[in-house]
Order: C-alpha cells, then sequence, then structure tokens
C-alpha cells in the first residue's frame, strides 16, 4: 500500500512536470503568435509628455493675457506652445546673428 502510494505521488509529480513545460511552450508559441509592431522612426511627428509645474502667479498672468482679448481665443496650453515656440525662434536668431 506504501509502494503504492509512493509510485502515483511520482507518477503525478512527472506529470506536473511535462505539463509545465507544455504550458512553457504555449507560453512562448502565443508569444510569438501575438507578433508585435515595427519601431515607429519618424520622431518629428511624436508628441512627447511634458509634466510642467507652473507657479499659480504664472498661471494668473497667462489667464489675464488669455482673456484680455490681445490674443486669439486659444487654450492656456497652446498658448504656452506658442510661448515657448516664439522664444525659440528669438534665440535661435540670436545665435545666427553671433555666428
Amino acid at each position: 500500500m506504501l509502494k503504492q502510494g509512493y509510485f502515483n505521488i511520482k507518477k503525478i509529480i512527472s506529470m506536473a512536470i511535462s505539463r509545465k513545460i507544455d504550458s512553457e511552450e504555449e507560453l512562448v508559441r502565443n508569444l510569438i503568435n501575438k507578433g508585435g509592431s515595427v519601431p515607429n522612426n519618424n520622431a518629428d511627428n511624436q508628441k512627447k509628455l511634458l509634466q510642467l509645474r507652473i507657479e499659480y502667479q504664472l498661471i494668473s498672468k497667462i489667464d489675464n493675457m488669455l482673456n484680455s482679448g490681445m490674443y486669439p481665443k486659444m487654450s492656456r496650453h497652446a498658448w504656452i506652445i506658442f510661448a515657448i515656440e516664439s522664444y525659440l525662434e528669438q534665440e535661435l536668431k540670436k545665435m545666427e546673428s553671433k555666428q
């Protein structure tokens, strides 16, 4: 009776090992079949997220300018992008004039 139980446990253990191998093979097969995507090499059109921490006073100044009517109706985000682009253009012109 004891030997019978021992052999059953051994059989169960060997079955579990073979099943584990099958499941590993299945995982690999599933991963291969899932496929993937080609890396995007077009970095010019890609947008990256950037988190800004802006003091409340500066945000208030931006909002006051936007509400004053000096600029066409635009969001705060659009205005900040516009301001960054304008500043970069000015700085690039300064750099070019020095050369």
